[in-house]
């Protein structure tokens, strides 16, 4: 399956998880507002896992799995706001995963620290732009020591607790 496929089918099984949570929470309208917050907040707790940033800090080491569950939350959400900004227009949704896998590919990312690679996250949010958010996502899963197939890998690990949380009433 070609990568942007692969992401594709993130986008359509995201798009499932959040109309259960949605419905279970007996909402009429996407919350996009809330949607929104908590890629923000995600990305806060990614940072702190991610703490080569923290000058204060001696031990830098990096916890892989916490580094992989926080990842995931991410694109979750980013999933979600791509989703909801392009008011689920599927074929504009395609064009700008196509762009993004071209980046994706073209880009060497070990010119950029951890620390850009957030700071851009942030700055793309600012300007509603998620498609550039999912790219440097995956760009810090490369950082990281992380496959393409990896960072996938974490995301639908993640996907399946969601998922069965949502079947436990979470």
């Amino acid at each position: 399956m070609l990568k942007k496929d692969m992401i594709l089918k993130m986008v359509e099984d995201q798009v499932k998880l959040d109309n259960i949570c949605w419905e279970r929470a007996n909402l009429i309208t996407p919350p996009v507002r809330n949607v929104k917050l908590a890629l923000y907040v995600e990305l806060g707790e990614l940072a702190n896992e991610l703490n080569d940033w923290k000058y204060w800090k001696q031990n830098k080491r990096l916890n892989i799995e916490k580094i992989r569950g926080e990842l995931a939350d991410c694109i979750h959400f980013a999933l979600s706001n791509l989703y909801l900004k392009k008011n689920r227009d599927w074929a504009a949704i395609k064009d700008l995963l196509d762009s993004m896998c071209g980046a994706l590919t073209h880009i060497d990312y070990s010119v950029f620290s951890v620390l850009d690679l957030l700071e851009y996250c942030y700055l793309s949010m600012g300007v509603d732009k998620y498609e550039r958010v999912l790219k440097w996502l995956f760009a810090i899963g490369f950082l990281t020591g992380m496959s393409f197939d990896d960072v996938v890998d974490c995301y639908y690990e993640k996907y399946e607790i969601n998922l069965e949380r949502q079947a436990k009433n979470y």
